[in-house]
């Protein structure tokens, strides 16, 4: 037998838009609502590092007026297909996951992937961008580093082979002229 292996250029879609936002960790769910505000965003899969924090930022989403609901392990597999069921419908815009929870998930439109927390093998981000951007179609994959982890997102561009972008956050002024009274879109 004989094995042949073949190494992509780069290891996450072409049609993924990859930026990263340098944030302190006391401002992430500030950031992330200002994200939401100026972003077009039709289906939006955030990933936090622990259960306990899936439903903790859900909450936080959900009280500033986004749609959210967690989905991580602690969830009985009937409450898990019930949330992913309110997602397709378009009843929930944010799932805030685990990487467990959502392995295997068979959602085609997600619009944004969102790393609230870096995870800590660049080959888990490979996984949690691939969940946007499928089938043809373009998505945005947004990552909230803290200064200290920025080596993190070094690391996981060199990885994968793709260009992460670092952006900077919209100021209050953007976010005010985006939602402008008589602006036209």
């Amino acid at each position: 037998p004989q094995t042949v292996s073949v190494t992509p250029e780069q290891l996450t879609g072409a049609s993924i838009e990859q930026r990263y936002y340098l944030v302190n960790p006391q401002e992430k769910v500030a950031a992330i609502t200002r994200l939401f505000e100026m972003e077009t965003i039709d289906s939006a899969l955030v990933f936090a590092r622990t259960r306990l924090g899936t439903g903790e930022l859900a909450n936080q989403l959900s009280s500033r007026g986004f749609a959210a609901e967690p989905l991580n392990g602690d969830l009985s597999q009937d409450a898990r297909i019930q949330v992913l069921n309110r997602f397709r419908a378009g009843q929930v815009k944010v799932l805030v996951a685990t990487d467990v929870a959502a392995r295997g998930l068979d959602i085609d439109d997600i619009s944004h992937v969102f790393n609230f927390d870096l995870p800590d093998d660049p080959e888990v981000y490979v996984h949690r961008v691939g969940r946007t951007g499928r089938a043809g179609r373009e998505g945005a994959a947004i990552t909230l580093p803290s200064r200290p982890e920025r080596w993190m997102t070094r690391g996981i561009a060199e990885y994968t082979r793709c260009r992460m972008t670092h952006a900077e956050m919209p100021t209050h002024q953007q976010q005010y002229n985006k939602h402008k009274p008589g602006r036209m879109e």
